[in-house]
Parts: C-alpha cells; structure tokens; sequence
C-alpha cells in the first residue's frame, strides 16, 4: 500500500479583481432579474448572473417564485 500527497493548493486559482460597472447598469441589472429576491432565486455564480441574459438572448423572468411567496387567487 502506497500513500499519496495531494497538495491542498493543486486547484487553487488566483484572485482576479472583477472591472467595476456603473451604478445605473448595477440597478438596470438587478431590476431585470427580479430585485433582491430575484438575485436568490438565481445561481450564486458569479459567471451566470454577470448580465442578465446577455449570453443566453433569455428573458428577464426570474423563474417561479419561491413557495409560499404566490399570490392569492382573486
């Protein structure tokens, strides 16, 4: 039996500084997705929410809301 060393660190990358984006695109962007609770519902990857639809053509449609957040039927 023979033991191997993998280090901690074999995946480990960099931190990149992200380029800032102006306020009004930052609100633009968060209003398309739904608000703040938009911005939960979605994946917490930064690469996926980067801009709303941008690399997909999607909507803006944030997807179902969570459960017990429906409205009631009239």
């Amino acid at each position: 039996m023979s033991l191997q060393y993998q280090s901690a660190f074999a995946g480990y990358r960099a931190y990149v500084d992200v380029e800032p984006i102006p306020w009004k695109r930052a609100n633009d962007d968060a209003a398309a997705i739904g608000g703040p609770m938009g911005q939960m519902a979605r994946d917490t990857n930064p690469a996926a929410v980067a801009r709303p639809g941008a690399a997909t053509g999607a909507t803006s449609n944030p997807g179902p809301a969570p459960a017990g957040t429906q409205e009631k039927p009239r």
